[in-house]
């Protein structure tokens, strides 16, 4: 079974309504990209996007050959202001881009830029059979 992260910045001041946004976002995920066979799904964490941002450095050259790979662990897809970013549709990177790849700045570009009051989650999906979503 392989794992699939999703990172879902949210807009939402209050926790409880935010976890119901990141179910909607989760959910929406799964129906956008169905031909996944899903085992199981779990949140694996949540924090305030403020206090995440804290902690975020700038994206560095990684030694992986992994496209989800960010600082954080392999990510592969991310809800941030109304849409999903993946590795492979996320904006290009920054010219002074320091050998980090797209996929990095897109995962640093969404935290840093993310709504102060709101919240940031990673749900875990078990994925029984990778497809190419």
């Amino acid at each position: 079974m392989a794992r699939r992260s999703l990172l879902i910045i949210v807009n939402e001041p209050v926790l409880d309504t935010a976890m119901g946004r990141v179910l909607e976002h989760a959910a929406e995920y799964v129906d956008t990209f169905g031909d996944l066979d899903i085992e199981h799904q779990e949140l694996y964490a949540v924090s305030s996007v403020s206090r995440l941002r804290k902690t975020l450095r700038p994206p560095r050259p990684l030694n992986s050959h992994d496209p989800a790979a960010t600082e954080y662990g392999p990510i592969h897809a991310i809800w941030d202001a109304g849409r999903w970013l993946t590795p492979g549709t996320c904006p290009a990177a920054p010219p002074d881009h320091r050998g980090a790849t797209p996929w990095q700045w897109a995962h640093y570009r969404a935290l840093q830029q993310g709504p102060s009051g709101g919240y940031v989650a990673l749900w875990d999906l078990g994925v029984a059979e990778e497809s190419a979503a």
